[in-house]
């Protein structure tokens, strides 16, 4: 039986406009609001199947559908007459059920497996370490009981030490400790000097003061304008208190993330040992003149000297 039947009473959540003609399709609402906005006089439109049927929306009432415009329904007429008049119950019923045919089918969306973790754990306390009170602290029993450690190797405190500060939001790391020795001996003489760092198109100065065992960093525009009260973007703590045993030191460095950022933080504790460790060589005079000839001392120089170790401050690792 080929008829056309109103749609307009279904339950939207089940709509779907086919033609009974071909079986195809109806285009939705929104496509019929397109094609009408263009073609304002037609209020009926073509299928989209081949049979080329014109379809146009009835707005019905509760009276039982109205199907005589049907072009195939004269022949019919006589039997789909008798069956509404007769058994106008069996009538809506077929109807019913060829709604339920042309409802769309409920896809059965197949179940997710359990999403699996993809954060990383998070750190286990390891036994023995405790953050310390303020930055930076005055020995490293505040951090680690040195207790625990007296009886391993210089290779196992130094995997212990890595693992406590990985999880950390700082830079750290471990010296041999003759390269310790020289950066103090080289820092109590000329405990002042200046680093740089690329900021856009430009590089930017930082000026660096040895205290002892600790260092402390802070722009060179900061210092220059209020001094010794200019807040350190960087602070980092050496801790020699394994020096003699283990023959290692312990190093970790908080910095202001506001200022600076992590990568940045650990370039400058590179150029720190690049000017005062054991292979500082010629850039170790530059060190002497900044303090012994300021007038004759060229900031082009340290630029000059990232430069040439670019590869090394920026990309590999401590």
């Amino acid at each position: 039986m080929n008829y056309r039947y109103d749609t307009s009473m279904m339950p939207q959540a089940d709509l779907l406009r086919v033609c009974l003609s071909c079986w195809k399709r109806i285009p939705s609402q929104f496509s019929r609001q397109i094609l009408h906005h263009r073609y304002p006089a037609t209020t009926a439109i073509t299928c989209n199947g081949k049979c080329g049927q014109r379809w146009s929306r009835q707005f019905s009432s509760s009276k039982p559908d109205d199907i005589s415009s049907n072009p195939f329904f004269n022949r019919y007429k006589e039997k789909l007459k008798h069956m509404q008049e007769e058994n106008p119950e069996e009538y809506e019923s077929r109807l019913q059920e060829m709604r339920e045919k042309l409802k769309p089918k409920k896809q059965v969306t197949p179940e997710k497996p359990p999403s699996q973790r993809t954060e990383p754990a998070p750190r286990k306390d390891i036994p023995g370490f405790s953050g310390p009170k303020t930055w930076p602290p005055k020995s490293l029993d505040e951090i680690m009981k040195l207790e625990l450690v007296k009886d391993l190797d210089a290779k196992a405190v130094t995997q212990l030490w890595q693992e406590y500060h990985l999880a950390k939001d700082c830079i750290f790391a471990v010296f041999p400790a003759e390269h310790y020795d020289e950066l103090i001996t080289k820092s109590t003489l000329n405990p002042h000097f200046i680093f740089t760092l690329p900021k856009g198109d430009g590089y930017e100065f930082y000026l660096c003061q040895f205290s002892g065992k600790d260092v402390y960093f802070t722009p060179l525009a900061m210092y220059q304008l209020i001094k010794e009260s200019a807040p350190p973007c960087l602070t980092v703590a050496h801790f020699p208190e394994l020096k003699d045993d283990k023959g290692i030191v312990l190093m970790a460095g908080e910095y202001d993330d506001s200022i600076i950022k992590k990568s940045e933080a650990l370039n400058l504790v590179k150029q720190m040992t690049l000017y005062y460790g054991k292979e500082a060589g010629e850039r170790y005079t530059l060190v002497r003149t900044f303090h012994k000839n300021p007038e004759n001392f060229q900031y082009m120089d340290i630029i000059e000297q990232y430069k040439l170790n670019k590869d090394y401050l920026e990309n590999n690792p401590y």
